[in-house]
């Protein structure tokens, strides 16, 4: 009885370890895998942000440019001093 148990706490230890181990290598790749997604999430910010500003660049230009066509020149150029 004395073996048996001995062998039982061997195989549950053992089982443990194995367990701990491939604990270890999901939660590595989980990690790599989170890390990607928030790098591909940051690279997609950071084109978004580039799209905005080229955006709101335009549409400054856009409102300039009308002010100038009608004659308003001094307040298109504030407003472009301003954005």
């Amino acid at each position: 009885m004395f073996f048996q148990s001995c062998f039982l706490s061997d195989f549950i230890i053992d089982c443990l370890f194995l367990f701990r181990g491939l604990f270890f290598i999901l939660y590595s790749l989980f990690f790599i895998l989170y890390s990607l997604f928030f790098i591909l999430y940051s690279l997609f910010f950071i084109l978004y942000s580039l799209f905005f500003i080229l955006y709101s660049a335009g549409v400054v230009f856009f409102i300039s440019f009308v002010f100038n066509f009608f004659g308003l020149g001094c307040l298109g150029g504030f407003m472009v001093f301003v954005f």
